[in-house]
């Protein structure tokens, strides 16, 4: 497939997807108000477009040869290489459980926790790197793997105890602070 069919191929598709899904979320966010469906229609439609822009960007660079000057930056990581295999599977962790929480339908409470969870566990990933870049310990090694669960296990244990102390509202908590 030449590049000009490749474009022709992507905007198409995008126009599809982009005119049904947001029929889609338009009609189902309406009933809540129109504010809500304009917004959720738009967040959709630049998904898509990100997504469609991505796609599209990855094919055509797909055939393009490699320069040994771009793979150089990656040598110069002057920092353990056990930290590699670790932060690939913290970050496939921290994906498919994003993916699992947005996806229950519980009011948003348990992609509330991991979002607590996923700020503590990079900036504990961040502390521990910057403390010992050249010589991790197990426990090190093991806190950047499996930290983000240790950390959503208790952003969960400890958010009724909180929500006793404050109350619990249904506001989001960017919504309280300006209320």
């Amino acid at each position: 497939m030449s590049v000009a069919h490749a474009r022709i191929a992507v905007a198409s598709l995008f126009v599809a997807i982009s005119i049904l899904g947001v029929g889609f979320v338009f009609g189902y966010w309406h009933s809540e108000g129109i504010a809500g469906a304009v917004g959720g229609s738009a967040l959709f439609f630049v998904i898509m477009a990100c997504v469609h822009l991505a796609g599209y960007l990855l094919y055509v660079e797909q055939h393009s040869p490699v320069h040994a000057e771009a793979i150089s930056p990656w040598a110069s990581f002057d920092y353990s290489p056990q930290y590699w295999p670790a932060l690939k599977l913290a970050v496939f962790l921290q994906l498919v459980l994003g993916v699992l929480t947005a996806l229950m339908l519980d009011g948003g409470r348990s992609f509330g926790f991991l979002k607590v969870a996923l700020i503590g566990h990079w900036i504990g990933i961040l502390l521990i790197i910057g403390r010992r870049p050249h010589s991790p310990t197990k426990v090190d090694i093991f806190l950047i793997r499996w930290g983000v669960l240790l950390l959503l296990l208790v952003a969960a244990g400890i958010a009724p105890f909180i929500w006793l102390m404050i109350g619990e509202y249904h506001l989001s908590g960017w919504e309280r602070l300006w209320h």
